[in-house]
């Protein structure tokens, strides 16, 4: 290389990597100095709809295509006999006859195995650069604030830029290429799919399939614009690209899916996709650029964190390079931060105000099959991905979840039916098609039917940040009241006890041993589970809730207020911990990465720190012994954790949980890893964080709701400050600490009556606009709590 173009690239570099220490806070940035090696490690984008991830390589990039919509189908037929097969099920495992329980709901409800068919791609391009080798620098970067993606390859002789924004009002996706060569851009751009077929014209691709078995139509179009560049179509229907300095790609898919009616597909589909680009293809790439990073920036901007600051060298590190110096134990508060930005940007790109929720993989994929289909995990984890939705100030993306809750009913009403009950109910896994049945093929994985009462209780949670009334009247009220009819015909009173009990099901993909004539036999299936009985608990107290904020008394809230004190609890076992069934089995894997018999101590409020001891003691219990026996092996299972050690008030545990997953669960672009990646442990710890800062699930007795501040700070976070906290009860709390103090100033639309607490002193707030101080003195002496006007 030439001295001067040597020169060139050195500086080009060198103002590259300092971007993210001039501005003078850490920014918000995924970075890296090498292409992804795998599509798990690119840089995702989204409008909420569709979703662009890259791989950032050369000379050849990947560039792979998500539209929310796309799945396959499979059909699945109810058989006559559910409701007799299932009586049977319930008498084999009240009699204490688990195993044949489990032959029963296997070769009655669960064969032919059958699970949701899978999230599919919209299809990938290949970007390939002719005429140049391998760059002498790369720099990869994703901004979290902005949403802007960009890739920079640094040559001898210039520099080639790929940037990528999502835009939400356009519904589209644009990508620009530039340079700085004298010989200017020389690229050929192809569309690919397995199963599709791909035309061309002179400046457009257009792709058209169907995912599997009859699954959603669509059409994926890609655009490719330049001002002095010469465009071409080529004989393998591939666009290429000679010459000037500018170019943009336009990205955009159609589908035929019908979110009102998924079985009745749209017509006339094909034409928004050209109406989406149209719409786009007179604009500059700054309007574009403006108007993508407007679209995501006020929403980064309701909340800001800083936990500490990172020792100065770290800024110039790539991310991948900070994971691996945090995994020798090194702090790093900014990329705790990061990480937990993350999980609000991604809650915001693969996610719109209506339509479809997210899926295992949010909204991004690589191929026809995803991991676990990619579906909507019921048991725990789609509802993971919507845990910091309200807390961080995105509950209008929390929308999508509850109106898929809804759309549900009328599947969930059939299942109910079908097995001889009343109102909603779900089995654990579904896809856009909505098909409510069994799946998963094995009693541990597919017997449960609590599922509708977990998603219908995001529906009260929402109401209890938000006071809509018309939420809770028109789309909640009914969901609501359709699971507690289910709950309360599921329900049957245990002969011993005389406490009502919950009917056959498993503890989520758990197992237990018991015991017969001295042989030891595995099964899944028993009744009165714990995680069961904490579901109908919530149920039915979140339909008390609700009728008395709506105001409305019937026979089915009587017969719930009947019946909630009359119902079973999870039992205290001998060695104190939380049993996770109704007797004291063995357990073939002790270090489950479920820890489902802790639901009503997180996410739900059943028992809390201050009022329920006993209980809070036999959950922490039940958590180390999970803990000591290899449990939190995933990355979802890990965030759970966090969530939990936070509200049992062990800062340090919960902390050991963010360094084992910020140092072994997640890869270099941040996406959490199960492993493979699994998008809801983000989710995750982002919450986890914020119950760490901030409580407000305990409502006590006497009304007052608790507002608990730095509930769980560790002692490696002495100092920081969060802005945008958002509260049950409608208060919005920005926190600042330090060693000696921690102000609150709390504000809110409406007013609770509310109680701060720090440690084990509180304070009754006035019904207005509030600032607490709280001096902080050691841990044996008591903290001053005092309201500044």
């Amino acid at each position: 290389m030439r001295p001067a173009l040597l020169k060139l690239a050195s500086l080009a570099l060198s103002s590259l990597l300092l971007v993210a220490t001039t501005s003078g806070k850490p920014t918000l940035q995924i970075v890296s100095d090498k292409g992804a090696p795998s599509w798990d490690e690119g840089y995702p984008i989204g409008n909420g709809r569709i979703g662009l991830l890259t791989l950032g390589t050369y000379p050849q990039d990947t560039l792979y295509f998500n539209e929310n919509s796309i799945w396959a189908k499979q059909e699945v037929n109810f058989p006559a006999d559910a409701a007799e097969s299932m009586a049977q099920i319930r008498a084999l495992a009240e009699a204490g006859k688990f195993k044949e329980a489990d032959a029963l709901y296997t070769r009655k409800l669960l064969q032919p195995a059958w699970r949701p068919a899978s999230y599919e791609y919209a299809g990938h391009a290949t970007l390939t650069h002719r005429g140049v080798d391998q760059p002498e620098a790369i720099r990869n970067t994703l901004d979290l604030e902005t949403g802007l993606s960009r890739s920079v390859a640094i040559y001898g002789d210039g520099v080639i830029t790929r940037e990528a924004i999502a835009l939400r009002q356009r519904d589209v996706i644009a990508i620009r290429l530039s340079t700085t060569r004298p010989d200017g851009l020389n690229f050929e751009l192809a569309l690919l799919h397995p199963n599709g077929n791909v035309s061309a014209s002179q400046n457009k691709l257009v792709l058209a399939a169907q995912a599997a078995t009859g699954g959603t139509r669509f059409e994926t179009h890609l655009q490719l614009l330049s001002k002095n560049g010469k465009l071409q179509k080529t004989d393998t229907n591939a666009l290429r690209l000679t010459g000037g300095n500018e170019a943009i790609i336009l990205y955009t898919t159609a589908t035929d899916y019908n979110f009102s009616n998924p079985e009745q597909p749209l017509t006339n589909w094909q034409k928004k996709a050209g109406q989406w680009l149209s719409q786009a293809e007179d604009a500059t790439w700054a309007t574009l650029l403006a108007e993508g990073q407007s679209e995501m920036k006020p929403y980064m901007d309701r909340f800001s964190i800083d936990l500490g600051e990172s020792d100065p060298e770290v800024a110039q590190l790539t991310t991948a390079e900070r994971i691996q110096r945090y995994a020798t134990g090194k702090a790093d508060p900014d990329y705790e931060e990061l990480l937990f930005q993350f999980g609000r940007y991604c809650l915001i790109a693969s996610n719109r105000t209506s339509g479809l929720p997210n899926n295992l993989q949010g909204i991004w994929s690589e191929g026809l099959v995803a991991p676990w289909s990619g579906d909507y995990h019921l048991n725990i984890n789609l509802q993971m991905n919507y845990w910091p939705s309200e807390t961080t100030g995105l509950s209008e993306f929390h929308q999508p979840f509850l109106d898929f809750v809804t759309a549900m009913q009328p599947g969930g009403k059939r299942l109910a039916k079908a097995l001889g009950y009343e109102g909603f109910a779900s089995g654990h896994a579904v896809n856009a098609w909505m098909n409510t049945w069994f799946s998963g093929g094995k009693p541990l994985w597919g017997a449960s039917l609590m599922n509708g009462a977990w998603i219908t209780a995001h529906m009260m949670e929402h109401y209890r940040f938000t006071a809509d009334k018309e939420f809770l009247k028109n789309q909640a009220w009914p969901a609501i009241s359709d699971n507690a009819r289910f709950i309360l015909s599921w329900l049957k009173r245990d002969p011993v006890s005389g406490k009502w009990i919950t009917g056959p099901g498993n503890s989520p993909e758990n197992e237990f041993i018991y015991t017969v004539d001295g042989k030891e036999i595995k099964a899944a299936v028993s009744t009165g589970t714990t995680h069961d009985l904490m579901l109908a608990w919530e149920s039915l107290s979140d339909l008390v809730e609700a009728a008395a904020e709506l105001g409305i008394e019937n026979d089915l809230v009587a017969q719930a207020k009947t019946v909630l004190p009359d119902l079973a609890e999870g039992k205290i076992g001998e060695d104190g911990r939380l049993l996770e069934w109704s007797l004291p089995h063995k357990e073939p894997n002790p270090g489950h990465r479920h820890v489902s018999h802790a639901y009503g101590f997180f996410p739900s409020r059943q028992y809390n720190i201050i009022e329920n001891p006993v209980q809070v003691d036999a959950v922490r219990k039940s958590l180390d012994y999970r803990l000591a026996n290899g449990g939190g092996r995933t990355g979802w299972s890990r965030a759970w954790l966090i969530n939990i050690e936070a509200c049992l008030l062990r800062p340090e545990a919960a902390y050991a949980n963010i360094r084992t997953m910020l140092s072994k669960l997640i890869n270099p672009n941040l996406f959490d890893m199960h492993p493979p990646f699994q998008i809801d442990g983000n989710f995750g710890y982002t919450s986890g964080v914020v119950t760490m800062l901030l409580q407000s699930q305990i409502q006590l007795d006497s009304g007052e709701r608790v507002l608990w501040l730095l509930p769980a700070l560790p002692a490696a976070w002495p100092t920081g400050e969060v802005k945008g906290l958002k509260a049950r009860g409608g208060a919005t709390i920005d926190l600042k600490w330090s060693p000696e103090k921690i102000t609150a100033h709390i504000a809110g639309e409406r007013w609770e009556r509310f109680q701060v607490r720090y440690r084990d002193q509180s304070i009754s707030l006035p019904s207005h606009a509030t600032q607490v101080e709280i001096t902080r003195l050691g841990e044996d002496e008591t903290p001053l709590i005092r309201i500044v006007d």
